[in-house]
């Protein structure tokens, strides 16, 4: 009698780098021969893979450890491991706070998660956080692709940088980089696979480096693929995002007139504060650079707001800032301290309530700024690449259009739509996504590779 596939479960928190991971220790799963599960319940392996960058990132896991700990109990083989950056800070302290843990996997060694999982269980718990192997941006197993036509690809991982406010240094090492034609061939195999999106991602992505050649060279390579049809690229520094990479993006048809460059903070004492290396005019020459190149381009960002010191004239700052950008979208979070960074020994003098207040004020803006340029697209017809069903109704389509905006499509079944690209005319739009339906090829006679217009 056959015995029954073993399955797995992966529940992911974080950024496009934790999702990445999880698409590559999925891989090697089904390597191993796993097949996936829809649920913790019904895998065999359960995984879960953590982000430690926001606010109480090890209590979510905690949280979640205690809601599954009778797993166990039904099936004594299930394997639970904890994986991502919570696992590198944490270690073995995980084991003690949560017993049913069998394995603590850290970001860098993902390719030795078969050994582990195959001598985990019972007794035999394994950690292995160290952060001297590059299995992380050297193993190029699989497909480590996302439904709808992407895929993902490590160029870096660490980051060198010293912001007071992050641990991704402690928990991702120091900067290492891919040679740079082994970047250009796997994406050359992944557009071969029909991939059409290839998004190319490291902590620092912009700080890239080949012995002589920087990131822009990449770029610039990567854009020419045969069949590549967009090219993105996360999360950029402002530090590093120079000229030169302004000129390659707007040189080349494939690369997304969009880009998420996290500014943090529109108060030049709070950017000091946080050691992030430039000042609100640096920060803005570099987007007027780009948007002489590329007046369309859809601009998106980060901010922190009640970082210790903070001022309402700084945060008034910040604000300025957000109606001088305009940017598509803003991801903003309360400031919280993360053990082990210098910031954590600051004085956090701004209370809750304040930092709270701020934000919601912050978001107002935002959403506001962000229909109005929504509103400007209605009437436009876009290329969208659908990537599955929306999060809101899983019987409507759902893609984004190159500037990184979501589009809804009703009527147009999820399935059939993923990893094609259509032209969709903006019929509605609001804050946070526009809604849209498809042009029949024949009736739309205009020139596919056309960029969208100004949005930002």
């Amino acid at each position: 009698m056959t015995a029954p596939q073993r399955r797995y479960y992966i529940k992911t928190w974080g950024c496009q780098m934790n999702v990445q991971d999880q698409q590559k220790m999925a891989s090697l799963l089904e390597g191993e021969g796993y097949a996936p599960a829809p649920s913790a319940r019904e895998a065999d392996v359960v995984l879960l893979n953590t982000c430690s960058v926001r606010e109480k990132a090890a209590e979510k896991l905690f949280t979640f450890l205690g809601r599954i700990k009778g797993l166990k109990a039904r099936s004594a083989g299930t394997l639970i491991g904890v994986t991502g950056c919570v696992a590198q800070q944490e270690g073995e302290a995980i084991f003690r706070r949560a017993p049913q843990v069998d394995l603590v996997l850290g970001p860098r060694r993902i390719g030795n998660l078969p050994d582990l999982v195959a001598a985990a269980g019972g007794a035999q718990r394994r950690v292995d956080t160290a952060l001297d192997d590059l299995t992380a941006i050297t193993w190029d197993g699989g497909t480590a692709t996302r439904p709808g036509g992407k895929a993902f690809l490590t160029i870096m991982e660490g980051c060198n940088m010293a912001c007071t406010f992050c641990i991704v240094p402690r928990t991702r090492g120091r900067e290492v980089h891919r040679p740079l034609e082994a970047v250009v061939e796997e994406g050359r195999r992944r557009t071969g696979e029909g991939i059409l999106e290839l998004e190319l991602l490291g902590q620092t992505v912009n700080a890239y480096r080949d012995g002589r050649r920087a990131f822009h060279h990449l770029l610039d390579e990567v854009a020419q693929l045969p069949g590549l049809a967009r090219l993105r690229f996360t999360s950029s520094h402002p530090a590093f995002f120079t000229a030169n990479t302004a000129a390659v993006m707007a040189s080349h048809a494939s690369i997304c007139p969009q880009l998420h460059l996290p500014v943090q903070s529109g108060s030049d004492r709070v950017l000091g504060a946080m050691r992030r290396g430039y000042s609100t005019a640096d920060y803005l020459r570099r987007l007027e650079d780009l948007r002489r190149r590329i007046p369309h381009v859809a601009l998106s960002t980060d901010i922190i707001v009640g970082f210790p010191g903070e001022t309402e004239v700084d945060f008034r700052a910040t604000l300025d800032l957000l109606r001088r950008v305009r940017y598509a979208q803003v991801f903003a979070f309360a400031y919280s301290p993360r053990p082990g960074t210098a910031a954590a020994d600051m004085e956090s003098d701004v209370p809750g309530h304040v930092a709270s207040r701020r934000l919601t004020e912050l978001f107002t803006l935002q959403d506001a700024i962000s229909r109005e340029e929504n509103e400007a697209l209605v009437g436009r017809t876009l290329p969208v690449l659908f990537h599955g069903p929306s999060r809101r109704d899983l019987e409507v389509a759902a893609g984004r259009t190159a500037c990184n905006r979501v589009v809804n499509v009703p009527g147009l079944a999820p399935g059939a739509a993923s990893g094609h690209l259509r032209d969709v005319r903006i019929v509605a739009a609001g804050s946070h996504s526009l809604t849209g339906e498809v042009v029949p090829a024949q009736a739309d006679g205009r020139d596919p590779a056309v960029r969208e217009p100004r949005a930002s």
